[in-house]
């Protein structure tokens, strides 16, 4: 595991804390040029889903669990939906602070985590301090070049559609900073289930020379000699791995099928590549070798990701059969789920909405 040392978190808290306070520029704003005849409504982008969300927040701080869909006079029992700002109407009614207060409180919270976690991300694949700084300045700072095509064809929607760059918040890191606290922490715990999962597969043999110190320095402290100690810390990274699976589905049903085909994409790279290093010792008193793992152990550790990418879609599959049970089985939630379409954007839209990180993410 690569050392991040004070001065590397230092800069985390210094940038991440003026990235922030950027992000919240249009709300301070807002609120100090409003007047009793110009109230600011709280949200300066999306104020539809914003303001759904305060409604989700509003049915917690009355004391619910269960979420309703408070935008229709028809009367349905509700389901354990959206319990994140749920819970946030919770503490809300708990410490007494405002809904607004709250959401804001929340968005700050998950979005200093979301940078926290994302520098520590960083630093287990690149060795050089300098790569690291300007990875990150360019995750806190990136955006894409949808404006080209308005600046060439002169209309804000050009071909009907609006470049992703100002609509879609959860493509950019800094966009999600000034919106919604559920992406931010989505993100966080989608990072954090891939660091877990990476370190638990490494210390069966799993290795991608390719990158820096890549994948083998998520599992670079010595391995504990005491083979129960060894035990329960693979454990711990497993087990780990699957809780944020869980978190991640409550907040984000969709994520299994995210990041299932993320890790079965980057496993199958490394098959491709021949990372998944094994060699063959004699063991003693046996008549025939036996496969071991770089770190020593005689199980192949093929295993690892087979148990691993098993164990984060199988725990949270009942999550997801309630989620679509529960969206389907009432009449007023079914009819909501089918309007709630969002369709991707284009392919010229997507590339040069993720602009010059497309050309990044191609060999990377």
């Amino acid at each position: 595991m690569a050392d991040v040392d004070r001065s590397e978190w230092l800069m985390v808290l210094v940038v991440g804390s003026l990235t922030l306070l950027v992000a919240s520029l249009p709300y301070l704003i807002g609120y100090a040029v409003a007047t009793p005849e110009a109230i600011f409504n709280g949200f300066p982008l999306d104020p539809e889903d914003s303001y759904s969300h305060l409604a989700k927040m509003q049915q917690g701080f009355s004391g619910t669990w269960r979420y309703r869909l408070l935008f229709t006079p028809e009367e349905h029992p509700g389901a354990y939906l959206n319990t994140f700002y749920v819970a946030l109407g919770h503490f809300s009614r708990l410490t007494g602070l405002s809904l607004l207060a709250t959401y804001h409180l929340a968005r700050l919270l998950a979005g200093a985590l979301l940078l926290g976690i994302a520098y520590r991300f960083i630093s287990d694949f690149l060795i050089e301090r300098a790569q690291r700084r300007g990875a990150f300045l360019l995750l806190v700072s990136s955006s894409g070049l949808g404006w080209l095509l308005i600046a060439i064809t002169g209309s804000f929607a050009p071909g009907g559609l609006t470049p992703m760059d100002f609509w879609l918040m959860d493509a950019y890191i800094f966009f999600t900073l000034m919106t919604f606290p559920h992406l931010m922490l989505a993100v966080a715990l989608l990072l954090l289930l891939f660091r877990h999962t990476l370190i638990f597969w490494e210390k069966g043999g799993l290795s991608r020379p390719q990158l820096g110190h890549g994948v083998e320095a998520l599992a670079g402290k010595p391995r504990l000699k005491a083979p129960l100690r060894a035990i329960l810390c693979e454990l711990s990274h497993l087990c780990g791995s699957f809780a944020l699976a869980l978190a991640l589905t409550m907040i984000h049903p969709f994520s299994p099928l995210l990041y299932g085909a993320v890790l079965v994409v980057y496993y199958g790279s490394l098959v491709a590549a021949r990372g998944f290093k094994t060699s063959t010792v004699r063991q003693p008193g046996a008549g025939h070798p036996a496969e071991t793992t770089r770190a020593g152990g005689t199980t192949p550790a093929r295993w690892r990701p087979g148990v691993s990418l098993a164990g984060l879609g199988l725990l949270p599959l009942p999550l997801v059969v309630y989620y679509a049970h529960a969206l389907q089985s009432d009449p007023v939630f079914a009819s909501w789920a089918a309007q709630n379409i969002t369709p991707s954007p284009p392919i010229l839209y997507t590339l040069l909405g993720y602009g010059l990180l497309t050309g990044l993410a191609i060999p990377g």
